[in-house]
């Protein structure tokens, strides 16, 4: 699924538009090919309790075998769905007002605006693991990625300027 496709199913679920039935909303939960879970519902999407639940299916375990370990064998789907249900949560939510919300790692983020420059690893946007000074700097290490897609899937509008 491209980021686009991913953008406009956001965009989607924001407006209260029916999800499409050939393919379902994904949202990451790692950086890696086919990590992703399926969202099962979204309500009060860019409001103060914003929350998007998920589940991590048999389909997106299978996703990244077959993606990221090349093996798409029944055992390695059955080894990704027990691992991933040992870290991922259930749900992304927070206050799109304020910006804090809590992503599927389950650590409590803030989102600030748009940075004044991109980084030099291409972040345009303002996100910080809470308590901390510096934002997250958009390599891949510091999951940028990852949560700005969570934050997409639940304060898009946030992102539109």
């Amino acid at each position: 699924m491209t980021r686009a496709w991913r953008i406009g199913i956001a965009a989607g679920l924001a407006l209260g538009a029916p999800a499409l039935a050939e393919e379902a909303a994904l949202v990451a939960y790692g950086s890696r090919a086919g990590m992703a879970v399926s969202v099962l519902s979204a309500q009060g999407i860019d409001s103060e309790a914003a929350e998007v639940r998920v589940a991590h299916t048999p389909e997106n375990a299978r996703a990244f075998c077959t993606l990221y370990v090349m093996d798409p064998s029944e055992a390695c789907v059955t080894a990704t769905l027990a691992d991933v249900a040992g870290w991922v949560g259930d749900r992304i939510a927070g206050d799109c007002r304020t910006g804090v919300f809590t992503g599927l790692w389950g650590g409590e983020m803030r989102f600030l605006g748009r940075l004044p420059q991109r980084t030099e690893f291409g972040a345009d946007w303002d996100f910080r693991e809470e308590g901390s000074d510096s934002p997250l700097d958009g390599t891949t290490a510091s999951g940028y990625g990852v949560v700005l897609d969570q934050f997409r899937a639940i304060c898009p509008a946030r992102l539109a300027d």
